[in-house]
């Protein structure tokens, strides 16, 4: 495809990041009206409200790998020596 042989074409992933921040930066310049805050801040709520239950799947299937992954540590251990 014409275009996607240059080194500049992967620009727009790396870009992300700075024009987040930048998107940042000028929102938080403004003052939002009561209205506003008390959106944003339910919003934010709903937000981590579903992200909580994730998070704690998350957790217990780190917790199954760490568990099985203490057993062959030590069965590695045993039979290296």
């Amino acid at each position: 495809m014409p275009g996607f042989n240059h080194s500049l074409v992967y620009i727009s992933e790396c870009m992300s990041l700075g024009v987040g921040v930048c998107v940042c930066a000028v929102l938080a310049a403004g003052v939002p009206r009561r209205f506003e805050r008390y959106a944003l801040i339910a919003v934010a709520m709903l937000f981590f409200g579903f992200l909580y239950p994730d998070e704690r799947v998350l957790n217990a299937a780190e917790d199954r790998m760490e568990s099985a992954l203490a057993h062959v540590e030590s069965y590695v251990e045993l039979t290296s020596r």
